[in-house]
């Protein structure tokens, strides 16, 4: 029994002897370079800031081999590349701590100081790699908003920065698009809206194939109170009255649905409407401008005092049809009494939450 117990501990020391040559934590020492490895590989950098990018030289099994690592700057001089000497210290004879001669793995501090794409190469026992670097802007900058503090109603156009263009699926994250191009886009934002607005769909001239989604600075919607509402009706008698404003001046008024006027708002569909009174004692003209916040068919007609619809002699805003607003024409009345007649057209999607209706004076 004893001479088997000897032989036992006899056969376990070996054994701890390979578990130490095979420990996993210690680096492979004797292993030859076989591949460098970059993580990531392509890196984006935001402008005015830094990323950082680690280099290994690997053995065949996959292991970090101790090496010298040097590198290259970009050529493009909108980036710089740093070895970061915080990694990896080692202590000296001295007992300091000190980048070592040689190492398993290299990190490079990546920092962009424009908006550009370049890259820049790594080397390592005879091998080299090229990382891929590209700068994203931090946002769309407040001079590309043409407003951040709209009043109720008022459209906001968006106007790409040089060297960025709007994709064709470019969207928006709050408010109703109006009109877009490759470079603008225009949109109606929501009642009480606060707060950022990402265009999704930017792409860089320097990154053709990027899309990104750049963030507004806040965008402050106007309060309800800051453009008066004028309650339009169901019925002649009680519609509001509106006044034709002098020649170059503007008078605004916001509303919001139900339509509850019915029966020939428009001659050839009789869809609802809300109903506002105008009186003229001569021939008068204006400009009639219909904003609203969504993208359904609306449109802004004129009754005569009977309530019935008149012809299109005196003008009417719905020149856009089924596109998106805003509906805008010239209106000439002659003398008597009409009723502006506002409306959507019922085949079409659904009410907005509010619209607007500005009159010119001519």
């Amino acid at each position: 029994m004893k001479q088997w117990t000897r032989l036992m501990v006899l056969l376990a020391v070996p054994a701890l002897v390979w578990g130490c040559k095979s420990d996993p934590t210690v680096p492979n020492t004797t292993g030859t370079g076989v591949k460098l490895v970059a993580s990531p590989q392509t890196l984006f950098v935001t402008n005015a800031d830094s990323e950082a990018v680690s280099v290994s030289l690997n053995d065949a099994n996959g292991n970090p081999v101790p090496t010298d690592i040097s590198f290259t700057q970009p050529a493009d001089a909108n980036f710089t590349v740093r070895l970061d000497t915080t990694q990896g210290l080692i202590y000296n004879a001295a007992g300091e701590l000190v980048p070592p001669t040689e190492r398993t793995v290299a990190r490079f501090i990546v920092s962009a100081h424009g908006l550009a794409a370049s890259s820049f190469d790594v080397s390592a026992g005879g091998l080299t790699t090229t990382i891929k670097v590209t700068s994203t802007p931090t946002g769309l900058p407040d001079a590309s908003v043409s407003s951040l503090t709209p009043a109720l109603g008022a459209p906001v156009t968006i106007t790409a920065p040089a060297g960025l263009t709007f994709a064709p699926g470019a969207t928006i994250t709050a408010g109703t698009i109006l009109s877009k191009t490759a470079t603008t886009i225009t949109f109606m934002p929501a009642p009480g809206f606060a707060g950022q607005d990402t265009v999704k769909g930017v792409v860089p001239a320097y990154a053709p194939t990027l899309n990104l989604n750049l963030a507004t600075s806040t965008i402050t919607v106007g309060a309800a109170n800051t453009v008066v509402k004028i309650p339009g009706t169901d019925a002649l008698a009680t519609a509001p009255v509106l006044s034709i404003p002098a020649a170059g001046v503007d008078t605004t008024f916001i509303d919001a649905p139900p339509f509850g006027f019915g029966g020939g708002c428009v001659s050839d569909l009789g869809d609802n409407c809300n109903v506002y009174k105008i009186t003229v004692a001569a021939p008068t003209t204006f400009h009639l401008r219909l904003d609203y916040d969504n993208t359904s068919d609306m449109g802004a007609y004129f009754l005569n005092s009977t309530g019935t619809a008149v012809d299109g002699s005196v003008g009417f805003a719905d020149a856009n049809g089924v596109a998106a607003g805003p509906e805008e024409a010239d209106i000439t009345l002659q003398a008597g009494t009409y009723y502006l007649a506002v409306l959507r057209f019922t085949y079409d999607a659904t009410d907005p939450g509010y619209y607007q209706v500005t009159l010119t004076g001519q």
